[in-house]
């Protein structure tokens, strides 16, 4: 899967608070998450990374359920930001 997701849809991923990720991205868990427009702003992190911590024997459902949580954030964008 191409493209950053958020902390939020990571969170859900796995099931854990924002405040965790966030944690985990200060620690370097996902070693390619990055922060635009300095410290207090929020991670960005590369849909890969997010899938590489997961046991390859999950990885397949895991990747799917991402997509899905990606779909699901930009339909609710796109209710919330009408064009």
């Amino acid at each position: 899967m191409k493209g950053d997701v958020s902390v939020q849809i990571v969170a859900k991923l796995y099931s854990v608070s924002e405040a965790t990720i966030t944690r985990k991205c200060q620690a370097g868990t996902f070693p390619n998450a990055y922060q635009l427009g300095g410290e207090k702003c929020q991670w960005h992190i590369p849909a890969d990374d997010a899938l590489a911590v997961i046991p390859a024997s999950r990885h397949e459902a895991a990747r799917q359920k991402l997509e899905l949580l990606v779909r699901l954030q930009e339909m609710r964008e796109a209710q919330q930001n009408p064009v």
